[in-house]
């Protein structure tokens, strides 16, 4: 007989997540990365730009459904997930781009992939290079990865 009040409970509450969810209109679904409850993860969606901006683009920053993600425009332009696995060294294109390195790990089409490499925690962007560039993006969210262990650098 407890159990009963305490799933109605449960129910109501997941409805309720669910109702605010739909009101705002403006949340991005994002599914939360392996490591998303690593403490630093939270420094960093803290210190996320408000906005991503490039030329007379500027890609406001949206809510999103997970722990520790950032998006950015809407359409969705830029998505970022922290506490993805951190890459190993491979021969991937890699970019310095304010002292903050990025392996690019996935290009499809428009869609491109870079994951920070050498800091912990490690943090993922990927965005549509017809709505923004990755230049824009990772110069933005650089200055929040500058604040995490750095432990390795490409070569």
């Amino acid at each position: 007989m407890k159990r009963r009040p305490v799933a109605l409970l449960a129910l109501a509450a997941a409805v309720g997540l669910l109702l605010s969810g739909c009101s705002n209109g403006g949340t991005v679904a994002v599914d939360p990365a392996e490591n998303a409850s690593d403490p630093g993860c939270a420094s960093i969606v803290l210190n996320l730009p408000d906005a991503i901006s490039e030329g007379d683009v500027q890609l406001d920053k949206r809510q999103t459904s997970a722990q520790a993600t950032g998006a950015w425009g809407s359409p969705t332009a830029v998505i970022m997930r922290c506490g993805v696995p951190e890459p190993a060294p491979s021969s991937a294109a890699c970019t310095t781009v304010d002292d903050v390195d990025w392996v690019n790990v996935a290009v499809e089409g428009s869609t491109y992939t870079f994951v920070s490499y050498g800091r912990t925690p490690a943090v993922e962007v990927t965005l549509d290079n017809t709505k923004a560039s990755a230049v824009a993006a990772l110069s933005a969210i650089s200055p929040t990865m500058q604040r995490t262990e750095q432990y390795s650098q490409c070569t």
